[in-house]
């Protein structure tokens, strides 16, 4: 009788063994959340500083070197277009990987800087700064179980000592 005991108790053991080792469904999907992400960052880049609009007086800024930097570390670099627009489109392979959603939304987490010297675009503008916008949140959409995450550069303002 013991050793039927100790049988059923080894059997018992290595079932339940079986069962904790097996990954489950949920933590298969679980794997990475980031990597079904895929954000889009666009906007305009203006000769001039808090300007949102190219309807206005401002003309744009073409040729600039724009990066994406989020926590310090630049992500992505781009130039802008003849009418001054831009685009970046960061996906799952990319380096934001190691970010978040969050990155992108709290104050700070991720912006966008014109590193071209602001003089090549207008000589009044101060030799010194960059111009640099933070990021609003656009439309979010879903497409073939990716997420798309919209976000647009907003007022360009200049700011002193980035250390670039």
């Amino acid at each position: 009788m013991a050793s039927l005991n100790s049988a059923l108790l080894l059997v018992l053991l290595v079932a339940i063994s079986a069962f904790m080792a097996a990954p489950s469904g949920v933590e298969a999907q679980l794997v990475n959340p980031i990597a079904n992400n895929v954000f889009n960052i666009g906007g305009t880049v203006l000769c001039q500083i808090n300007q949102t609009f190219p309807g206005g007086v401002a003309s744009p800024f073409p040729q600039a070197a724009v990066e994406l930097r989020c926590r310090n570390f630049t992500v992505a670099r781009t130039t802008t277009d003849e009418s001054g627009r831009f685009n970046i489109t960061l996906g799952p392979v990319d380096q934001l990987t190691q970010l978040s959603i969050q990155d992108f939304l709290q104050l700070g987490g991720c912006r966008v800087i014109v590193t071209t010297l602001l003089a090549q675009c207008n000589a009044n503008l101060p030799v010194p700064g960059n111009l640099v916008a933070n990021l609003t949140a656009g439309i979010f959409s879903i497409v073939n179980g990716i997420n798309v995450f919209n976000f647009i550069a907003g007022v360009f303002s200049l700011v002193n000592n980035l250390g670039l």
